[in-house]
């Protein structure tokens, strides 16, 4: 009877360590999803969304990575929100969660389909996998995350086989390239490791030469502000010298008119070429804004509706 009064409170021992072990990884995830929370709140995405990862790296819950999906959603990165979606989708309890995330995954790919993406998208099957790209070797990137980089005037997805999260968004990547040029031209591929996969490059809509332009004008602007203002100021020196010019014949005067034709003619040049280059720089500027090459140097912009966001442990 002893002997059986011991297993019995033995098992119960183990069951209740058991029980306990697994739950120290929950509360942990809990104590970083409340943190991640508070950060969200305060507008600091970048940090609410890597503990919001954690925490999703702890427990598994959907909650966390629908959490980590939406400020990333509303710090811009919207090509990762869509990963960490797919994510919450997956991961999600009920059929009504299921739709929620369905809803927010289609709505996050309309953000990137109307994005100008000048960027990489690249995933590998394996830590160590060595994925070259023409003359760019980049080694070691984490199979578990689509990586964006900035890669002059081209798009350029490499899509591992057999990883459904990473598959899905470069599915969308690939679709905003369609969008952006129809035409897809296949580029060689260099894998080690098992990480093959498919390397597609897409034009940019507005080809890779467009940066010289705005480039060019730039250039073209600050020559003409430079020079312009030298011979302004030229004009006006020599102007201050024929006012002092003494006159005492008819021979003074010529010489006077003469010096101060000469004068004006080079300031009037001078602010004509001065007016010439601010059209330039400012049509520079114009062109830099408006083309999708500033978009590899511009920080992603908040979303206006951020402001009022707040988390709540359920969606």
């Amino acid at each position: 009877m002893r002997i059986a009064l011991q297993a019995v409170v033995w098992w119960l021992g183990a069951a209740l360590a058991a029980a306990a072990w697994a739950q120290a990884p929950s509360d942990e995830a809990e104590v970083l999803a409340d943190r991640a929370r508070k950060l969200a709140e305060s507008r600091e995405f970048g940090r609410a969304a890597a503990l919001f990862r954690q925490a999703f790296s702890l427990n598994a819950d959907s909650r966390y990575a629908w959490n980590a999906a939406r400020v990333l959603e509303f710090d811009g990165d919207f090509a990762e929100a869509h990963l960490w979606y797919v994510r919450a989708h997956a991961t999600a309890p009920t059929v009504d969660k299921r739709a929620k995330v369905t809803e927010a995954l289609g709505a996050v790919e309309a953000k990137l389909l109307r994005g100008d993406l000048a960027r990489i998208v690249i995933s590998v099957a394996a830590p160590d996998a060595r994925v070259g790209i023409d003359a760019v070797d980049i080694p070691r990137w984490d199979h578990d995350h689509v990586r964006w980089l900035n890669h002059g005037a081209h798009i350029v997805v490499v899509e591992a086989p057999g990883h459904h999260t990473e598959t899905v968004t470069v599915a969308v990547a690939a679709r905003v390239a369609q969008r952006l040029s129809p035409t897809l031209r296949p580029l060689h591929t260099q894998a080690t490791e098992g990480a093959a996969g498919t390397v597609t490059e897409i034009p940019r809509a507005t080809g890779g030469d467009v940066p010289a332009l705005p480039i060019g004008l730039a250039a073209l602007g600050a020559v003409g502000l430079g020079l312009g203002g030298y011979w302004m100021s030229s004009g006006a020196a020599d102007k201050t010298t024929a006012n002092g010019m003494p006159i005492g014949g008819q021979a003074d005067i010529d010489a006077y008119r003469k010096a101060a034709a000469s004068a004006n003619g080079t300031w009037q040049r001078g602010a004509a070429t001065v007016g010439v280059g601010a059209v330039a720089a400012s049509v520079a500027a114009w062109l830099w804004w408006r083309l999708p090459a500033r978009n590899a140097q511009v920080a992603p912009m908040l979303n206006d509706d951020a402001a009022g966001l707040t988390f709540s442990v359920g969606y």
